[in-house]
């Protein structure tokens, strides 16, 4: 969910960067937009497929929220916003996680 320098200074491992900046056009919320396009393989913009389960995750949580307000509105139905974000795993998980 965060753009890649804020990717590079710190992630969990195994997790996968795709900043909500870069969520396709058919992703895009708009009330008056059909629903995405699914394309090839169940994919969409680098997304996992729409049967995939998705945590995402973002520093504090806000922008995560917003991203799975998008998927789930889109198909997607096994995604969880990782509440706090970094910011919360670093306060209750691994107290030397770096942060920005």
């Amino acid at each position: 969910m965060r753009e890649p320098h804020q990717f590079a200074i710190c992630s969990l491992p195994g997790a996968v960067n795709i900043p909500l900046s870069s969520f396709p056009p058919s992703l895009a919320p708009s009330p008056n937009e059909e629903e995405g396009v699914q394309r090839e393989g169940g994919r969409e913009g680098g997304l996992p497929g729409k049967d995939q389960s998705v945590y995402v995750m973002c520093r504090r949580g806000v922008l995560s929220r917003e991203a799975t307000r998008v998927l789930l509105g889109r198909g997607w139905e096994k995604v969880w916003n990782v509440r706090g974000g970094l910011t919360k795993w670093k306060e209750e998980v691994e107290e030397d996680f770096p942060i920005y």
